[in-house]
């Protein structure tokens, strides 16, 4: 039984308490019962001291997480904005390298891990995670001075360790493949053509984010991928947090989160490769 209840059943009895006691005029003890009829209903008004629900994030994945303005944004982080509001608990961020993520988690000096995490059968072996929120599509951004298709023997670059990696081996076989851990830094390698990257392949709302839903200078395209990954929040499998409560709220911030929605819609609408 929560506690507030508890004072507000206290104090009913202590209200009955003081009207029998006056009426029996017995006002010693009607007054101490008046002032328990006081004391409950003062504890019952006040608020239960708000609780933290702890996140760590790598800031480098727009646009689930990335740094704006010195600000940690992104859709994960608005999300479990209106998630913390609706448990009555306060957002504390946490950032470190995405290479310590899972290990800060494991060791619970964290709750909660985000930042475009895909939900992965290796991954549930040591974390619970959230109800997905977003599919992991994959898309591919290329230079239209190229002909992207099964026979292109160029350069694929993508995030290292990218669960996409695999697909460029079986869908491009002759490709070179350039994998590195910053795939932000990858992108700007692409743009500059420092790195004579001929193409990129990566999560299809990353790509819109970061070079616009129709880009003048590229073409992008999105590429069917199965089975589909999703991605979500991680938390420890020792968690104290309600994960039915957790994802009956997430759900609700998903609906209303406008960002989030326009990104599918934009995905949905790319031609497919």
């Amino acid at each position: 039984m929560q506690m507030s209840l508890i004072y507000l059943i206290f104090g009913v009895v202590a209200l009955l308490g003081t009207i029998f006691n006056f009426y029996q005029k017995k006002i010693i003890y009607g007054g101490v019962s008046l002032w328990i009829f006081g004391m409950c209903m003062y504890l019952y008004t006040l608020k239960p001291p708000q609780e933290n629900l702890v996140v760590v994030v790598s800031p480098d994945y727009p646009p689930y997480c990335s740094i704006k303005n010195g600000q940690i944004v992104g859709i994960d982080i608005s999300l479990l904005e209106d998630v913390a509001k609706l448990m009555n608990k306060k957002l504390e961020i946490k950032v470190m390298n995405f290479n310590f993520l899972f290990n800060h988690l494991h060791q619970k000096k964290s709750q909660i891990a985000a930042g475009g995490l895909s939900i992965n059968t290796e991954r549930e072996k040591n974390c619970h995670f959230s109800i997905p929120y977003i599919p992991a599509l994959c898309g591919v951004v290329y230079k239209k001075n190229i002909t992207l298709n099964s026979d292109f023997s160029g350069t694929i670059g993508v995030q290292a360790g990218s669960i996409f990696v695999e697909m460029i081996k079986n869908k491009f076989p002759r490709a070179k493949i350039m994998e590195m851990d910053d795939f932000l830094f990858l992108v700007e390698g692409f743009k500059s053509n420092k790195n004579q990257i001929d193409a990129l392949v990566g999560d299809a709302v990353v790509l819109i984010e970061v070079f616009g839903h129709k880009s003048h200078d590229f073409y992008m395209k999105r590429i069917s991928v199965s089975p589909t990954i999703s991605h979500g929040t991680a938390f420890a499998l020792s968690t104290t947090i309600n994960l039915d409560a957790f994802n009956l709220n997430l759900s609700q911030a998903i609906k209303k989160n406008r960002k989030l929605n326009t990104l599918l819609s934009q995905v949905q609408s790319l031609e497919e490769l």
